[in-house]
C-alpha cells in the first residue's frame, strides 16, 4: 500500500538522477514528475521516466521552460484534483540533492502532523557547499530574521511536505521560478518547522544549476524588500 503521501519532483533538462529517483521512490509513493519545458535533447530521458512512472504515478510538461515556481504550481494543481485522499505532498528536486532516507523522512513528520509546512534543512557550514550557495543562503536568512522575523537556516531547500489543504493556497502566490519558493517561505498559511537533513552536492564536473544568480537573486530579493515594507506599514 502506498504512502497518503505525494512525492512532486520538478525537474528541467535534468541528468540520470532523475530515473534513479523514481526507480528508488515508486514503490512506496504515488510520484508526480513535471517536465519545465526542457529541450528534445532530454527527450528519451523522460520517455524512460515515464516508463518507469507507469502504474506507480505520471509525467506532466510545459511546452516550454515557465520555472521550477511554475512546474511546483502545475504539480500542486494536479495533486489537488486527482489526489483528494493525500496528506500532502513532498517537493524533492531531481538532481540527486536530497538523500532517500531524508525524503522518507519528511513524509514522515507530515503523516505525523499536518499542522505545519516542514523545510528540509541542510547544513551550509561543510566545505562541499559552494560559496554561492553559502554566501545567499547567509544573505537572505538574514533578511528574513531582521526584516520580517523569520528565524530560518535554510531558505533554499527545494526539500519540503507540504499539507494537502494548503495546496490551492500556494497555487495563488506570485512568482514562477525560484522566488516562488520564498513566497511560500514568507506567506505560508501554516507555520514553517525545520528538520535538519543530510547536506549533499555534487562535484563541480557533476553539478548543474538553472538558478540565474544576478536576475534569479533580484527576484527574490525584490519579493523580501516588498514584504518587509509590508510589514512596516
Amino acid at each position: 500500500m502506498k504512502s497518503k503521501v505525494v512525492i512532486l519532483i520538478p525537474a528541467f533538462e535534468p541528468t540520470d538522477a532523475l530515473t534513479k529517483l523514481i526507480k528508488a521512490l515508486r514503490d512506496d509513493f504515488f510520484l508526480v514528475v513535471v517536465n519545465d519545458g526542457s529541450s528534445g535533447d532530454f527527450a528519451h530521458l523522460f520517455a524512460k521516466a515515464e516508463a518507469l512512472l507507469k502504474g506507480q504515478g505520471t509525467l506532466l510538461a510545459h511546452n516550454a521552460n515557465r520555472g521550477k515556481g511554475a512546474a511546483l504550481k502545475t504539480g500542486f494543481a494536479y495533486i489537488e484534483k486527482h489526489c483528494p485522499d493525500a496528506v500532502g505532498v513532498v517537493t524533492a528536486d531531481c538532481d540527486g540533492q536530497h538523500s532517500l532516507a531524508d525524503i522518507r523522512a519528511l513524509s514522515a513528520q507530515l503523516l505525523n502532523s499536518e499542522e505545519f509546512l516542514y523545510l528540509g534543512v541542510r547544513d551550509f557550514k561543510g566545505s562541499e557547499v559552494p560559496w554561492k550557495s553559502k554566501l545567499g543562503n547567509l544573505l537572505t536568512c538574514f533578511i528574513c530574521r531582521t526584516c520580517l522575523n523569520l528565524n530560518l537556516s535554510d531558505t533554499q531547500t527545494g526539500l519540503r511536505a507540504i499539507p494537502y489543504r494548503i495546496l490551492r493556497d500556494l497555487q495563488q502566490l506570485s512568482g514562477n521560478r525560484f522566488e516562488f519558493e520564498t513566497q511560500m517561505l514568507i506567506q505560508s498559511p501554516l507555520p514553517l518547522r525545520e528538520i535538519p537533513v543530510r547536506t549533499i552536492y555534487q562535484s563541480r564536473e557533476l553539478r548543474r544549476t538553472h538558478f540565474r544568480t544576478i536576475s534569479d537573486s533580484l527576484s527574490i530579493y525584490r519579493i523580501l524588500f516588498k514584504a518587509w515594507l509590508r510589514r512596516i506599514a
